[in-house]
């Protein structure tokens, strides 16, 4: 169980931290809109 979830994990980590950078993108960009309007 345990050499199955290593093989797997990296693959996690790198969807979340993909998944985070376009949720901060989408969050700054709205913080730009309403600095602007």
């Amino acid at each position: 169980m345990k050499e199955v979830h290593n093989t797997i994990h990296p693959f996690e980590i790198r969807e979340s931290s993909v998944r985070k950078g376009i949720h901060n993108k989408k969050r700054i960009r709205n913080r730009f809109h309403k600095h602007f309007i």
